[in-house]
C-alpha cells in the first residue's frame, strides 16, 4: 500500500506540473521535457529535505533541473553541461514563468489552505472560490482550476487509502467542475479530463460538470479533442440543460436524443425578461430557474424541474450575478420616478 500511496503522489505531482507548463506555454511540452521532470520530481522525492509537511516548490523544481546532478543528465543523453542546459533551455524558461507575474503569486510558495478528508474533524464540503482572480487572465483561471482539481482528487484518495487500512470510515464523494470551458483549452487537458470521467467510479465519486453551451466544447482547436470533449455528454448519467437557444438544442439532440416538445419547451426558457407593468420594469426572465433532466440515450420524455432558492440564500444573495444591473436599473427607475413626480 505504502508503494502505491507514493507511486500515486508521484504521479498526481507530475500531472500538475506538466498541466501547469503547458498552460503557460500554449503548447506541449516535448518528450524529453516530460522526462525530466518525471526525472528531476523523483530525485526531490528522495531529498531529505522535503516531506509530507514540506513538499518541494516549483523554484526547487527549477533549481535542480538548472544545476542538474549527474542522474538527471543522463536522461536528457548527455554527459555535457553545456549540450544539457541546450536542451533544457525551453523547460527553464517555461518554469521560470512559472514563477513570474500573477502565476507565481499563486504556484510560487506552500499551500495555505490544504484541502482535507483524513481527520476526525473533516469537513463536509470545500468550495474552492476563485472569483478573486482576474476574469481576463484565462491562463491563469486554467492553472488554478486544474491544480484545484488535482489537488480536491488527491486528498479524495487520501480518504480511500486511509479506509482501505481501516483507519477512516469509508466516505463518498461528489466533485463540481464549474466553468468547465475555461480549462478544456488548456494543451492536453481534454485528455486529462477524458480519463478523469471514466475513473470516478473506481474512487467513489460522482463527477458534475457544468458549462454554458455546446459551442463551448466546438470551439477546441483540435477535431479529436471535441470529439472527446462531446464523449463527455455521452456518456454522462444525466444531463440537465436550461434555457438554450434551438440550436442549441439541435446540436445537444445529435449526441443525447430529446423528444420535440422537450426541445422547444428548453428553447422557449432562453427568452428574454418581458416589461412588468405592475412593477414598472423588466420583469425576471421566464426561463429563470427551470431545467430540463435528461436521463439515458433513448428518445423519451425529459424530467422538467424548478430550482427554487432559500430564504438565506435570497437573503445574501449568493448567486445573484445580476445585482449590478439591478441597482443601476433600480436607481434610474427611483430617479425617473422622482423627476415625475416634481413634474
Amino acid at each position: 500500500m505504502q508503494k502505491k500511496v507514493i507511486k500515486q503522489v508521484h504521479q498526481r505531482r507530475k500531472r500538475v506540473m506538466q498541466s501547469l507548463c503547458e498552460i503557460e506555454r500554449g503548447t506541449a511540452l516535448t518528450q524529453a521535457e516530460r522526462n525530466i521532470i518525471t526525472a528531476a520530481l523523483r530525485l526531490l522525492e528522495k531529498d531529505p529535505r522535503f516531506g509530507y509537511d514540506n513538499p518541494p516548490l516549483i523554484s526547487d523544481l527549477l533549481t535542480l533541473i538548472e544545476n542538474p546532478p549527474e542522474e538527471l543528465m543522463r536522461k536528457a543523453y548527455t554527459r555535457d553541461k553545456d549540450k544539457y542546459l541546450a536542451k533544457v533551455e525551453s523547460l527553464l524558461e517555461t518554469l521560470s514563468a512559472l514563477l513570474d507575474g500573477d502565476l507565481g503569486e499563486v504556484f510560487s510558495q506552500q499551500t495555505t489552505t490544504p484541502i482535507d478528508f483524513t481527520g476526525e474533524d473533516r469537513p463536509t464540503g470545500v468550495c474552492v472560490d476563485i472569483s478573486a482572480l482576474s476574469h481576463g487572465d484565462t491562463k491563469l483561471e486554467a492553472a488554478v482550476m486544474a491544480a484545484c482539481w488535482e489537488d480536491g482528487f488527491g486528498a479524495i484518495e487520501a480518504a480511500h487509502v486511509l479506509a482501505d487500512c481501516g483507519l477512516r470510515d469509508r466516505l463518498l464523494f461528489l466533485a463540481v467542475l464549474d466553468e468547465f470551458w475555461r480549462v478544456l483549452a488548456g494543451p492536453g487537458m481534454v485528455s486529462r479530463v477524458d480519463a478523469l470521467t471514466r475513473l470516478t467510479r473506481t474512487v467513489g465519486t460522482a463527477l458534475v460538470m457544468i458549462t454554458h453551451t455546446v459551442k463551448d466544447l466546438e470551439s477546441l482547436e483540435m477535431d479529436f479533442d471535441i470529439m472527446k470533449a462531446k464523449g463527455f455528454i455521452e456518456r454522462a448519467g444525466a444531463l440537465i440543460v436550461g434555457a438554450l437557444t434551438s440550436d442549441e438544442m439541435d446540436k445537444l439532440d445529435s449526441i443525447i436524443p430529446f423528444t420535440r416538445a422537450d426541445k422547444a419547451w428548453v428553447s422557449a426558457l432562453s427568452s428574454p425578461a418581458g416589461y412588468d407593468a405592475q412593477l414598472e420594469k423588466p420583469g425576471p426572465p421566464p426561463g429563470r430557474g427551470f431545467f430540463l433532466l435528461k436521463q439515458g440515450t433513448e428518445r423519451i420524455p425529459g424530467h422538467r424541474f424548478e430550482t427554487v432558492l432559500t430564504p438565506t440564500e435570497l437573503k445574501y444573495q449568493w448567486h445573484d450575478t445580476d445585482s449590478r444591473f439591478v441597482d443601476a436599473t433600480d436607481a434610474g427607475y427611483a430617479a425617473q420616478t422622482a423627476k415625475d413626480n416634481a413634474a
